[in-house]
């Protein structure tokens, strides 16, 4: 019998299955009150008007996404406290990330201060990994932070990318997981 004459039949061992979903692990960090989990609920739920507590060492995500061209990703996401005292258990967090996001208040030049800590601890801990630097609240009419200020951040040479969000309109919140996963796409291709 030729191909496709006759029934068909099974061979034991060979399993026919569709590409399995890529899985990547991001993690959230930045000073308290920075807006991180108003922008992962504003990715996972849309918009809120909710006002959140203080997160608690580190809230988990897994979220599934398509990326511009069709391709399926689970995002496995931590957002994690901002305050000082949880600092000690956030390696738990990012250990294996491939990707953080490092959120400031665009109102509180201060938070962006803090951020040069976490790109530093990433570096110590996980060496090269996506950055992005996320100005968040731009619906605020106080901001403080200008573009100059993240010129040392940028000119570092690390893989680092800047945004500016406002996870209450919901501006650039979806561009900011879109770009960060094609940025991991392509630097998958190029392991």
């Amino acid at each position: 019998m030729g191909c496709g004459a006759g029934k068909s039949q099974k061979q034991p061992g060979l399993k026919l299955s569709a590409p399995q979903k890529q899985e990547m692990k991001i993690v959230l960090l930045g000073n308290a009150l920075v807006g991180k989990t108003s922008i992962v609920e504003c990715f996972y739920r849309g918009l809120s008007d909710q006002v959140y507590q203080a997160t608690l060492g580190g809230t988990f995500y897994e979220i599934p996404m398509k990326t511009s061209d069709g391709q399926e990703v689970s995002l496995h996401i931590w957002d994690t406290a901002g305050t000082e005292r949880y600092r000690a258990l956030m390696p738990i967090y990012y250990r294996d990330a491939e990707a953080a996001i490092i959120v400031y208040d665009l109102t509180n030049p201060e938070t962006l201060e803090g951020c040069q800590y976490w790109i530093d601890e990433l570096d110590k801990h996980l060496g090269r990994c996506c950055l992005a630097l996320v100005g968040n609240k731009a619906d605020l009419q106080e901001q403080k932070v200008t573009e100059t200020e993240l010129a040392p951040f940028l000119a570092s040479g690390k893989n680092i990318f800047t945004c500016v969000t406002s996870a209450k309109t919901g501006k650039g919140v979806k561009e900011l997981f879109q770009q960060l996963v094609e940025r991991l796409l392509r630097q998958r291709g190029k392991s």
